[in-house]
């Protein structure tokens, strides 16, 4: 059975629209992060770190946001590289190559998804296609904003169909090591057999050698919270 992932609740969106005026609409902005809460500007660089590690949707992409403008943001997520947390350790280089200016294609990659999906909308098409997503990407950017989709993959939870699978088909072909444990993470939370499948395959075409560790870290993270772990996952732990 494959694990269930978190989805945002109507509660958590009531929530947001009491602390940020401009998420009262439950549609969302396509990756923006909306103007920090207070309680977030009074967070130092730990303390903003874990929040994001823990969040999902509009209050993840706010949490990351105060964190990159964050004075001590550098030193704590150069501790953060060196957990034994995989998904952890990866999430902290994502952002700390993104603040110091080593992932300068990220925000063209983010751009790229709005503009696509308003060309397809004049098209018999309407939606795009996930292969021509892939394809897109990897022609644009090759591997380079591999690992910061796989963390947004796993972060915002809303995107539709097209981009979930689109990203996908992309870290498949891309074949990082470093975008397993976000792969890993999204295949043991995600209940729609489809994308899991999807993941899994992402997976197994990347190779990667530490991949058992990886694995395992996950399903004792799972069994830690009391979760189900798939058995396609604990499948590629022992091989």
């Amino acid at each position: 059975m494959v694990g269930i992932r978190a989805m945002k609740t109507c509660s958590l969106k009531l929530l947001l629209v009491v602390l940020v005026p401009s998420l009262a609409s439950c549609q969302t902005d396509d990756s923006k992060p909306a103007a920090p809460t207070q309680s977030l500007v009074n967070m130092n660089a730990n303390q903003l770190f874990e929040t994001a590690l823990a969040a999902e949707g509009h209050a993840y992409l706010e949490a990351e946001a105060q964190l990159q403008q964050s004075p001590g943001a550098a030193t704590e997520l150069r501790t953060r590289q060196q957990s034994t947390n995989h998904f952890e350790r990866a999430f902290a280089t994502v952002i700390l190559d993104w603040i110091e200016g080593r992932s300068q294609d990220n925000e063209a990659a983010l751009a790229y998804f709005p503009a696509i999906a308003e060309e397809k909308k004049m098209t018999p098409a309407v939606l795009p296609r996930p292969a021509i997503v892939a394809r897109d990407l990897s022609f644009r950017f090759k591997e380079r904003v591999a690992s910061f989709l796989a963390i947004r993959l796993v972060k915002e939870t809303d995107w539709p169909q097209w981009r979930v699978s689109g990203v996908v088909l992309y870290l498949t072909d891309q074949k990082q090591p470093a975008t397993t444990a976000a792969l890993i993470r999204f295949a043991s939370d995600e209940r729609r057999e489809a994308w899991h499948q999807m993941a899994i395959t992402a997976i197994k075409a990347i190779n990667d050698p530490a991949l058992p560790d990886k694995i395992k870290f996950e399903r004792l993270r799972a069994e830690a919270m009391k979760k189900p772990f798939p058995r396609t996952l604990a499948e590629l732990e022992v091989q």
